[in-house]
């Protein structure tokens, strides 16, 4: 410790030859001059002293006849001196000291750890929604806040935590294991037919069938009881009906295209850049930005593999105009199979289509389709009794 702040204020080795050395070194010491490291040579002494001392023992070692030389300088004053005159190097160190204690104060990177389940794109987009993102301040950020929306959000989520290590941000999560979905066999309910049709697979799993494979059902009709009347007893018994009723159901298919359509011309491509500074989107262009269909490219800057809170963003908007046109019969009917394409994979997802029966009717404005499906589609439905 003593050698670190000798170091810091500096100290001059020095030699005193020519003179009185004895004298010279009690008149050090009744003017508590602290000189150390005292060794004797041929010509005289060795000794060293604090740096800001040393102009003051030459007057002592000329009354004691002798003279004073400098062997060797140490310390950090001697390392500063030649930058005394230099204050644009000093002003450069203290805005980079103020700049490095700003910049410490903003989120660089957010990290997401622990997560098998649930998608990393989802967690991002959840933290940037509710203000955790890359360049905002670190003490704006609740944790507790984020952590607890974070358990709400995603059911696979056991807990989850944000801890702070220096400028980055790791959400730490584990992942529990969902139990199955219990059935409450203490509630009494009946299974019943949500749609008409006629059953190809009949599967109880409690209760009492009412229906079976190959009748045909209407909707509302009660597929498995759960009240049984005993006759022995003389009293009703009750169950929680469950089961399987898989039947072929009859589903009304319409669909309307018309044959005036609009459509995008785009008439040309304009670019955009601008300077991503943390949560700063400086821009570096002076032109107003066009309307259109727009998109964003961006590129930061990365040191040892790590991306920084700094890059460049371009945006490219594309201007268009409106055209409206009649289609061909023939792109009519490409236009006609692709949305009944779409309409059956959104609207029957779960079911699966055995048959269809379609019409198709082409006028001068509009093509119709229109017909039915026969798709196979579980229609039991429970519904709570009270006994």
């Amino acid at each position: 410790m003593l050698r670190l702040l000798r170091w810091l204020i500096g100290f001059v080795e020095f030699g005193f030859s020519g003179g009185f050395c004895e004298g010279f070194i009690n008149s050090c010491l009744e003017k508590r001059l602290n000189i150390s490291d005292v060794e004797f040579t041929e010509n005289g002494i060795t000794a060293s002293c604090p740096a800001v001392l040393y102009q003051s023992l030459r007057p002592i070692a000329k009354s004691n006849g002798g003279r004073l030389k400098v062997v060797k300088k140490r310390g950090l004053i001697f390392l500063l001196r030649p930058l005394k005159n230099r204050w644009g190097l000093f002003v450069g160190a203290v805005a980079a000291i103020v700049i490095i204690c700003v910049l410490s104060g903003f989120v660089w990177k957010v990290e997401i750890i622990g997560n098998e389940k649930i998608p990393e794109s989802e967690l991002v987009s959840l933290l940037e929604e509710n203000g955790l993102k890359r360049g905002v301040m670190k003490r704006g950020v609740e944790k507790g806040r984020l952590e607890s929306l974070v358990c709400a959000a995603f059911p696979d989520c056991a807990w989850a935590h944000i801890n702070e290590r220096g400028t980055t941000l790791r959400l730490e999560i584990s992942e529990g294991v969902i139990s199955p979905k219990t059935v409450d066999i203490k509630e009494y309910s009946n299974l019943r037919a949500v749609k008409d049709g006629v059953i190809v697979k009949a599967t109880v799993y409690d209760g009492w069938a009412v229906k079976k494979k190959g009748d045909a059902v209407s909707e509302g009709d009660i597929l498995v009881s759960g009240v049984y009347e005993s006759e022995k007893k003389k009293l009703n018994l009750f169950a929680h009906a469950q089961g399987e009723y898989i039947a072929e159901v009859k589903e009304p298919i319409k669909l309307k295209i018309s044959r005036m359509q609009s459509e995008k011309v785009f008439i040309g491509e304009n670019k955009y850049k601008y300077l991503n500074f943390f949560s700063l989107k400086i821009p570096l262009f002076l032109s107003p930005v066009a309307e259109g269909d727009e998109s964003e490219e961006s590129r930061f800057v990365s040191l040892n593999g790590e991306s920084l809170p700094l890059g460049i963003t371009e945006k490219t908007v594309k201007p268009f105009t409106v055209k409206k046109r009649l289609l061909s019969d023939s792109e009519l009917q490409a236009l006609a199979a692709s949305e009944l394409e779409n309409k059956l994979k959104n609207e029957f997802a779960e079911c699966e289509i055995i048959k269809r029966k379609l019409d198709t009717t082409l006028s001068d404005d509009c093509l119709t389709v229109s017909g039915y499906i026969i798709c196979l589609e579980n229609i039991g439905e429970e519904i709570k009794i009270i006994p």
